[in-house]
């Protein structure tokens, strides 16, 4: 009760000063970023660095940056005008570094000890209390997580969502009371973007129970059960301003994940759920919140397995966004519209001989892009080979290109060999020394692997598909564009 009655106080005082808080909004400037690593082995003698200065599907900048002899290193962000999403790793550790955001016009230094299980780092700079506030934030999320999986009922009837649901609340008002003690050191703007992606972190578990059980019950009694505890009870919003909180990923994350539930609580079968998530967004939101999250929408759920349903989404967003940023971002999209020409790539087999796009006119290629390590790759392989290949192998129409997102050749040979990703009865193609910088992949702005294209007979593109489509839909898909005309 003392969090409810402390956490009321400070909104209604957060109400009283709401305009003055948001005038002013990020001024633009880079963000200077130093540190030294710690513990470091005689082999490490680099760091990998990521910064996404937007949503991450949207794309981001990694590399590799050197640390001299000490451990020492810093960098640079060009000048950005939002906060900005940065982790720090070491190849081949569990752990991260550091995983955080940072602000315009920061100044951040940091002493990292790599020798730790799970490193924590020490701040020194400008603005570094978001920083510890949000290591502190963490230790309470990992209590949450662990306290909401302890809460189990063999039968999940109507005690046992309230249990959820005042287990969940009472976490979630403890995390939100947190940042607000922390007003007087974090920027207001800084405190909602924070307070956004923290709603995500606690409430998306509320959401994701009852996707599930709305996906496995429907319309039994233990569905009918599940459908009324979610319409029962609500979290409060705690005033987030829409034009702050729709810069936060998590935060954009969620409000489609919610709408995801809803979709399963009304059976909407799964050819119509993009419609309805596209039209709840249009209906639901507006303003800034609203072009955000039909950006957000094309860049992730949005990649339609059917091509004729994306391309009218793309015509509809173009007029809806007005934001430039965006407005750039939806064109950019177009480059996976049926009919848009496909990148024409060229690039080394096995045997060493070049192989181009052109090579495969007049059938219908499925372009899979994969690197070593990456889970979901292995997973589509694998789907690939067991479920649709056998009904292709024998088609002289289809061809099934795979790309290795390898540098290193030999690497690249081995990683074949070893059938996790792709099979030696297919073209397979290496990326070659220029890695991520390829213009195959920038014309497509590749942020995530797999990456799966289908091309048509004419060398256009038929159809983006989405890593987790199912057999039948990817088998739907390549025979309708085999019996497309040439």
């Amino acid at each position: 009760m003392k969090i409810l009655k402390y956490f009321t106080y400070w909104l209604l005082f957060s109400l009283s000063v709401h305009q003055a808080c948001f005038a002013r909004q990020w001024k633009k400037g880079p963000v200077h970023v130093s540190g030294i690593v710690k513990g470091l082995k005689p082999t490490e003698d680099s760091i990998f660095v990521s910064v996404n200065k937007d949503c991450r599907v949207f794309g981001k900048d990694t590399f590799y940056l050197p640390v001299d002899k000490t451990g020492h290193f810093e960098f640079v962000i060009d000048a950005i005008n939002k906060p900005a999403g940065l982790s720090l790793s070491l190849p081949g550790h569990k752990f991260a570094l550091f995983v955080g955001h940072v602000e315009p016009n920061d100044s951040l230094s940091f002493y990292l000890d790599s020798s730790l299980v799970s490193p924590r780092a020490k701040y020194k700079g400008n603005n570094i209390a978001k920083y510890q506030v949000q290591d502190s934030l963490r230790l309470l999320l990992d209590g949450y997580y662990k306290g909401l999986n302890a809460i189990k009922s063999a039968v999940h009837d109507d005690n046992f969502y309230r249990k959820k649901y005042e287990f969940i609340l009472t976490e979630y008002q403890k995390a939100m009371a947190l940042l607000a003690a922390s007003s007087a050191l974090i920027k207001p703007e800084m405190i909602t973007y924070l307070k956004a992606g923290y709603t995500f972190s606690y409430l998306i578990m509320w959401e994701d129970l009852f996707l599930k059980a709305f996906k496995t019950a429907k319309n039994s009694e233990s569905g009918k059960i599940a459908n009324r505890n979610y319409n029962s009870y609500t979290f409060p919003d705690d005033n987030l301003r829409p034009d702050v909180s729709s810069l936060n990923e998590d935060y954009l994350q969620y409000l489609i994940y919610k709408i995801t539930t809803k979709l399963a609580a009304e059976q909407i079968q799964t050819e119509e759920a993009n419609a309805y998530i596209y039209s709840q967004i249009k209906n639901q939101y507006k303003g800034k919140l609203r072009e955000r999250l039909i950006t957000y929408f094309l860049y992730t759920i949005g990649d339609s397995n059917s091509p004729v349903e994306f391309n009218r989404y793309l015509e509809d967003a173009a007029q809806m966004v007005l934001d430039p940023f965006l407005k750039q971002l939806i064109t950019g999209k177009s480059v996976f519209k049926k009919g848009a020409r496909a990148y024409p790539f060229s690039l080394q087999d096995t045997a060493g001989k070049v192989v181009s796009l052109d090579d495969f006119k007049g059938k219908v290629v499925l372009v899979d892009m994969w690197t070593v390590g990456c889970t979901g790759c292995a997973l589509f392989s694998k789907m690939f080979e067991q479920k649709v290949f056998p009904q292709l192998k024998d088609s002289a129409g289809f061809k099934m290109v795979s790309i290795g997102l390898i540098k290193t050749r030999n690497h690249w040979l081995d990683v074949i060999g070893t059938g996790l990703y792709t099979s030696k009865s297919h073209v397979n193609l290496n990326i070659g020394k220029e890695g991520i910088k390829h213009p195959l992949l920038r014309h497509y702005k590749l942020n995530a692997v797999p990456f799966i294209l289908l091309i048509d007979k004419k060398g256009n593109v038929y159809a983006k598909v989405s890593a987790d489509v199912s057999p039948d839909e990817l088998s739907k898909m390549i025979f309708a564009a085999l019996n497309e005309p040439m």
